[in-house]
């Protein structure tokens, strides 16, 4: 195994990640978590093909999650919302099925197990030179299982969760309570998230830099006091 040393001294001693779509392959984790559910609760009847269902789920779900993150919804009114409202064009009113598909999700997707390209290779690296830390949005259930199935935990030294802080983000509360937990200072600390909103503008509006992973290599560019298009960049970047 390649021994990591630092090229120059550090500028940053705390490096605080996002969790899905920047460590956890979230997209392709709820996909196939969906498609599981689907299957075992025989919904084809219902909506004709999967399809179907996705082309109702998805603006829902965006929508409801978009709403939670800026304080607009509770937790509940997402996790069983975006059910509820994707089952009622199609004549299910009653909640009992669409509730049963919320609680069966979230565990099929927690046990996906798929990480991000090249995600606990870069922890390895880093983790001699940093103290690293998690800033996620994800509901507390479901994030602290991802961390212990996929062999992240280990890496952690904090997982400051919306939950906990009862602010999400882009909002300075859940950042200002992560570098309490860690004990950090704004000068020392840095954002690696693939939210640009969320990860890059909260982390730029509450004054510490940032890293843009773009998961979605399509998005156009945008201002970020780093930008990669890969995990390994930013290994190039911090070591």
């Amino acid at each position: 195994m390649k021994k990591w040393t630092m090229k120059y001294p550090r500028k940053y001693k705390h490096l605080f990640f996002d969790l899905d779509n920047t460590l956890f392959d979230f997209d392709r984790s709820a996909d196939l978590a969906l498609r599981s559910c689907f299957s075992r609760l025989n919904l084809g009847p219902v909506f004709g093909s999967y399809q179907n269902f996705i082309h109702e789920y998805t603006p829902h779900n965006l929508r409801l999650w978009d709403e939670y993150k800026h304080g607009l919804r509770k937790k509940d009114e997402v996790k069983y919302g975006r059910f509820r409202l994707t089952f009622e064009p199609f004549g299910i009113k009653d909640t009992e099925i669409p509730d049963k598909m919320a609680e069966m999700f979230l565990k099929e997707c927690s046990n996906q197990n798929l990480l991000v390209d090249g995600a606990i290779a870069l922890l390895e690296q880093l983790a001699p030179f940093y103290k690293m830390h998690i800033i996620s949005n994800g509901f507390i259930e479901a994030q602290q299982y991802k961390l212990e199935v996929t062999g992240l935990r280990r890496f952690f030294q904090n997982i400051t969760l919306s939950e906990q802080a009862q602010a999400n983000k882009p909002s300075e509360a859940i950042f200002k309570m992560a570098l309490m937990n860690a004990n950090a200072r704004k000068s020392e600390s840095i954002m690696i998230g693939d939210n640009y909103e969320a990860d890059i503008e909260g982390a730029n509006m509450f004054g510490i830099d940032q890293i843009w992973f773009r998961y979605n290599p399509a998005e156009p560019a945008r201002k970020a006091t780093y930008s990669v298009n890969n995990l390994a960049e930013i290994g190039e970047i911090l070591l």
